[in-house]
């Protein structure tokens, strides 16, 4: 934080400790966040959506999620829990910007049974990451590289693209997921 100001208050009751009040005000230095993780991470700011469920048929669930995401949901997942007098639910939370927040709210709440939604800012710290099109026996396929002081740290092939190729060419993923591998290490 860069501090802008300093205030100081005293109190009108004794104790046995002074009675002192000191205010700072600042705001954040960005230059700090640079300065702890150079340029590997990326951070923005979104929204979580959450509720809690307990009186909806589970099967729904897919049908919900696959709305979330045409609306703009970055990541939904679902959590076990227990609410009040023992009853089994599940969370549904719902990562989100601020663009699609009130379409998210609006098929949460016309598609599940809830009555309330919880949101809350939240900060998503990512890697650096690049997409590259690998090529294999089997065709390109895109792998996502996150990076670490300019290195390479982590890679994965697309899911839906090695699942497409595989059922096209009615072999098993791990063949096609393999293959990307393997080629991207060279």
């Amino acid at each position: 934080m860069v501090v802008e100001k300093t205030g100081y208050g005293l109190g009108s009751k004794d104790f046995e400790i002074p009675n002192v009040l000191r205010v700072h005000l600042g705001e954040m230095s960005e230059n700090k966040e640079k300065a702890d993780q150079g340029d590997n991470i990326e951070v923005t700011t979104q929204l979580m959506l959450e509720t809690n469920i307990d009186d909806m048929n589970p099967e729904k669930f897919t049908f919900v999620e696959e709305l979330l995401f045409d609306a703009g949901a970055l990541d939904v997942y679902k959590t076990p829990s227990i609410m009040k007098k023992g009853r089994p639910a599940t969370m549904l939370s719902v990562l989100t910007d601020g663009e699609h927040a009130e379409a998210i709210e609006k098929i949460i709440f016309w598609e599940t049974s809830t009555l309330g939604i919880r949101k809350t800012v939240v900060e998503k710290r990512m890697l650096k990451r690049t997409t590259i099109n690998i090529e294999t026996p089997f065709g390109s396929i895109p792998v996502k590289r996150a990076y670490w002081d300019g290195k390479p740290l982590k890679c994965k092939p697309e899911y839906e693209v090695c699942a497409r190729i595989a059922k096209e060419q009615k072999i098993s993923y791990d063949e096609v997921f393999q293959a990307a591998m393997k080629q991207q290490a060279t």
